[in-house]
């Protein structure tokens, strides 16, 4: 996903255009922001732009313009997407995201145990609940893989900026702080 708040059309468009062409994954939607009405009449919007907006923002409105040029680019549904926050989850694609980037270096069971805990939020597991729910019940390891997955989550996903899992101290853990 790329937002761009385009305040000088002129002189960002070209650097848009480069970035799009040499660096951008063409599979990611992307929306503009304009600063003003008075822009669009001058701007010739690159070919893969999916939508765009006119100042003043409504943060619902971007929200669901994201939403929808994910839909258009991958054929998800609105619906599917778990959005906690600054975190969206796309379960058909197996794909996770943070404020829009990628987060490419999580194993399968690291997106699955995210995935439950995201789908259930403030609600606490314990390590037992979830070797049953993520791993299979017949599990041969110790109830402490949890933790290790967990440690791993954090690290990969907490280094964004957000807090996604908190410990519930003798009990195990839940999503959201």
């Amino acid at each position: 996903m790329l937002l761009v708040h385009l305040t000088a059309p002129d002189h960002e468009l070209p650097l848009l255009n480069n970035l799009i062409k040499n660096q951008y994954l063409q599979s990611r939607p992307i929306v503009i922001l304009l600063a003003s009405r008075e822009v669009f009449g001058f701007t010739d919007f690159p070919k893969a732009v999916d939508d765009f907006i006119i100042g003043p923002f409504d943060p619902e409105e971007i929200d669901l313009r994201i939403k929808f040029g994910i839909w258009r680019r991958n054929g998800v549904k609105i619906n599917d997407l778990i959005v906690c926050g600054d975190l969206t989850i796309d379960p058909v694609n197996y794909e996770v995201a943070v404020r829009g980037e990628s987060v490419t270096t999580l194993t399968l069971k690291e997106y699955e145990l995210l995935k439950y805990l995201a789908s259930n939020p403030e609600r606490v597991f314990t390590r037992e609940h979830l070797l049953t729910k993520v791993w299979d019940y017949d599990y041969i390891g110790g109830a402490r893989t949890v933790d290790v997955h967990v440690r791993r989550l954090r690290m990969k996903i907490e280094r964004h900026g957000i807090k996604i899992i908190s410990t519930v101290r003798g009990v195990g853990y839940k999503f959201g702080e």
